[in-house]
């Protein structure tokens, strides 16, 4: 190991520049097949969770750089972060959500 090198071998410039994963909702205006937009989703690097035909939505995850570059993607109208914090309260509690 090189003098004055502490870091046990780890490149923390690597570390540090790696960003978080977060779970996103892709929503469509309807205009092109979900599978093409999927596609294209895949090849910037999103991970396709589910692709939900009915309500024209596409679930994944991505960096916030994937997202970002993602969103220019001809057939999408918003990437917005999903929320897996959303609990029901019982059928006779006065808030529901």
């Amino acid at each position: 190991m090189p003098a004055g090198n502490d870091s046990g071998g780890y490149n923390f410039k690597i570390l540090h520049t790696m960003s978080t994963i977060k779970k996103w909702v892709v929503l469509t205006s309807g205009k092109r097949s979900l599978t093409d937009i999927s596609k294209e989703l895949k090849k910037k690097g999103f991970v396709v969770g589910h692709v939900l035909k009915a309500i024209g939505q596409i679930t994944g995850e991505a960096t916030d750089d994937i997202k970002h570059s993602a969103e220019d993607i001809d057939g999408i109208t918003d990437i917005f972060q999903s929320h897996d914090d959303i609990e029901l309260g019982d059928p006779d509690s006065p808030v529901t959500w």
